[in-house]
């Protein structure tokens, strides 16, 4: 059985956060919280409710239990697709060749 930790449960939500490029005030508004309230959740000082659990896991695009847990499916592809939908159609092609650059300098 798993214990919960809300400091653990707070790191993980603000590192996705910041993996999706997302700011806290982006965040809080599409969970229709306030700020502050998001800003003790990240520290870990107060939990959500089941529903709101269940919307963060969507929008930060993992799995509830890799949010309580650490655990559970957590998407690189879906952390490629939000950075592509949130580049500006004139920069995608100056993304596509950095990220083509990367992808050589690994396989060199």
């Amino acid at each position: 059985m798993h214990t919960l930790d809300r400091l653990a449960v707070g790191v993980r939500i603000r590192e996705q956060r910041e993996k999706l490029f997302m700011s806290k005030k982006d965040l809080a508004e599409k969970l229709n919280i306030s700020l502050r309230f998001l800003d003790e959740v990240e520290s870990g000082s107060r939990g959500v409710s089941l529903n709101k659990l269940m919307m963060l896991a969507q929008i930060l695009e993992v799995s509830t239990d890799y949010l309580l847990f650490g655990s559970g499916e957590k998407s690189s592809e879906q952390v490629f697709s939000h950075i592509i939908e949130n580049c500006p159609p004139s920069k995608r092609e100056a993304l596509a060749v950095i990220m083509k650059k990367i992808v050589d300098s690994y396989n060199e």
